[in-house]
């Protein structure tokens, strides 16, 4: 494993402690973290979305990490930054990607408060807007962040259109035709779910209790959740009666958390909350 350079162990240290004087919280693996970092100039790096209260499909980061592999044009990690140089200078890398994104197009939405007893599912496919859950950036070995455009996910796909950079090569007529060269849409599956809840950062729809789809279509909403997500049935009730218990306190964490001097929180989302709050 290669040595962790000035800046990358300036970097650990500052998130170590972070981590560790912010009110005693503590956050994931720092050694892990530190892996990664160690890593980052010999191999293709990936980061994926995922917030607490959204989930995503059981084989997703597989496809999107094949994928990755395919459009960089490398089978396996270059173990040396001599190897590394090598790699970028191979045949393989002048059909390739410097970087990319993948953005998730079919995903299911529950909602708690719905009818039933476990809640609502609703099906949705964005084309052409980046949802959170499963937002991928990939650098290829070499490419910095600083070198990759970055933009709100709300944005990001408006924003590629035309963007031709993330190839090493120029674009063929067809692609430039396509529009999008640098982002995909992860299709022919539900890539993620997303819970409308108290917990949500955006509350505009979450006290749906209108039926949205009829029973045999629930039906079908739910055995993919199922088979694709590993979400079980009794698990989905427990986790709705909570919420039905405990919607006015999750309610009020929220928007202790959201809307406070150093993070801005929806003006929207602040009446909603407080509105459940107060009901």
């Amino acid at each position: 494993m290669p040595k962790c350079n000035g800046g990358c162990l300036n970097f650990l240290r500052r998130t170590r402690n972070l981590l560790v004087t912010q009110s005693g919280i503590r956050s994931g693996n720092i050694e892990l973290l530190q892996k990664a970092k160690e890593s980052e100039p010999y191999r293709i790096v990936l980061e994926t979305r995922l917030d607490a209260d959204d989930g995503l499909r059981l084989n997703f980061i597989e496809h999107v990490q094949n994928d990755a592999l395919h459009k960089f044009g490398s089978l396996k990690a270059s173990p040396s930054p001599l190897d590394a140089l090598k790699d970028l200078q191979g045949p393989n890398h002048l059909d390739s990607y410097k970087w990319f994104y993948w953005c998730t197009e079919s995903l299911l939405k529950w909602y708690p408060h719905g009818n039933g007893e476990r809640g609502q599912l609703h099906g949705e496919k964005r084309s052409n807007f980046c949802i959170t859950p499963g937002l991928t950036i990939g650098f290829n070995v070499g490419t910095l962040v600083e070198h990759v455009p970055q933009y709100g996910h709300h944005e990001l796909c408006q924003k590629l259109l035309g963007h031709d950079e993330c190839k090493n090569t120029k674009v063929s007529k067809q692609e430039a035709d396509e529009g999008l060269v640098c982002l995909v849409f992860v299709k022919g599956f539900v890539g993620a779910v997303r819970s409308r809840t108290e917990s949500s950062a955006g509350t505009a729809d979450i006290q749906m209790v209108k039926e949205r789809n009829g029973r045999s279509q629930q039906d079908l909403l739910w055995d993919v959740l199922r088979k694709s997500f590993g979400v079980l049935n009794d698990t989905v009730t427990e986790t709705k009666t909570y919420f039905d218990q405990n919607k006015k306190e999750i309610a009020r964490e929220n928007l202790e958390g959201q809307c406070r001097g150093d993070h801005s929180c929806k003006v929207s989302s602040s009446i909603q909350l407080n509105r459940i709050i107060k009901s």
